[in-house]
């Protein structure tokens, strides 16, 4: 299962969307399905996102053994509604489970003077035992798993919030400076033919695209700052920029990658291999 939020701007609406992944064997392919968009009040409380997917499960009919795993962002309020899922199962399983060894308990004592003269056990059963104990792996109620390409973004802003947090800026304020300006954009539209790109706070990737942009546009960007004396960037800073943009471009790959609906788990280690080697082998000027 999976889970993410979403709050316009104006903060006057909430919603919360709750969707599952698994594997169709009719057709053989993986699916992908919404199960729920709920629109959620303030605050975002761990106990509330909690009844939210109870409830959502509820509705569906959908028990909580049949639930593999639940893929959510990294927010504390969502950590801690999966922390509260899995005590709450754990509990109601530990009472059942009590419940179960008593009456096994009690059915042992009522046959133990019939059961007096049993079968001595073979090796080989002890050894069946053995391996299907082995086999038995423990099973975890709402196991949960951070967002892979939520984790790749928040890499990426410590980019962002480090030594090159100066270009980023700097790239930041021409942009938006072009932008206010028809003039600007109209003549950065007949030489090139595109206009530059602002970045979202909430977008994933956007910031990149915003750099990558710029740094394709350089030449017409320099000469519609020109024409209008706008301050672009000196030469060493689009260096770096482009710099930027080569060492960021992979973790954009990997995020529009991990971010599909329907990937399994098989993608991660691949992923974080490449990235790895990447960044291993990246020389900055």
């Amino acid at each position: 299962m999976c889970l993410d939020e979403w709050t316009k701007k104006s903060l006057t609406a909430s919603f919360l969307g709750i969707s599952c992944c698994f594997y169709d064997p009719v057709d053989s392919i993986t699916r992908h399905i919404v199960l729920s968009i709920q629109q959620i009040q303030h605050p975002h409380t761990g106990e509330m996102l909690k009844d939210a997917v109870t409830e959502t499960l509820s509705e569906w009919n959908i028990d909580s053994t049949k639930v593999l795993m639940l893929v959510t962002d990294n927010g504390a309020n969502v950590v801690k509604a999966m922390r509260l899922l899995s005590e709450e199962a754990a509990a109601a399983a530990a009472s059942t489970s009590s419940t179960d060894e008593m009456g096994d308990l009690e059915d042992e004592q009522a046959e133990s003077g019939e059961n007096d003269l049993d079968e001595e056990t073979s090796d080989e059963d002890l050894a069946d035992d053995c391996c299907e104990d082995e086999l038995d792996f423990p099973y975890i109620a709402f196991r949960h798993m951070p967002c892979m390409a939520h984790s790749l973004q928040l890499v990426v802003k410590k980019t962002f919030s480090s030594n090159h947090c100066s270009i980023v800026s700097k790239v930041r304020a021409l942009v938006a400076h072009i932008r206010r300006s028809g003039v600007a954009v109209q003549m950065l539209l007949n030489l090139s033919g595109k206009n530059v790109i602002m970045d979202n706070a909430t977008r994933w990737n956007s910031s990149f695209q915003m750099m990558k942009r710029l740094s394709e546009l350089r030449t017409s960007v320099n000469q519609v700052t020109q024409a209008m004396k706008i301050d672009s960037l000196r030469v060493a800073e689009w260096d770096e920029l482009a710099s930027l943009v080569n060492l960021l471009e992979p973790f954009t790959d990997q995020t529009n990658l991990l971010q599909s609906d329907a990937q399994s788990l098989s993608y991660i280690i691949p992923s974080l291999i490449n990235l790895q080697y990447h960044l291993q082998n990246f020389k900055w000027p």
